[in-house]
């Protein structure tokens, strides 16, 4: 998603082009579309980071699966853990 989306979702009017433009990003942010692409983008946020999330442990995995092999190639056995 574009920066230019983004601001746009969460309010920022630093991304106006023409301060010209004031009156309809306030109509806009009034919209009850807008209310509702702003919980959805909440919605969008939360599984982004549930995924993120999931993805450090499943690479903190991987790193222990390869720790391990490589314990039992250098030893000829299997650690402890």
């Amino acid at each position: 998603m574009c920066r230019h989306k983004l601001a746009l979702i969460k309010g920022d009017r630093k991304i106006l082009y023409n301060r010209e433009q004031d009156k309809l990003f306030n109509e806009m942010l009034l919209s009850p579309a807008y209310k509702n692409v702003k919980r959805r983008y909440q919605e969008y946020e939360n599984q982004i980071n549930t995924v993120r999330t999931e993805i450090e442990k499943l690479k903190e995995f991987e790193r222990n699966i390869k720790t391990d092999f490589a314990y039992e190639l250098t030893h000829g056995k299997k650690r402890n853990n």
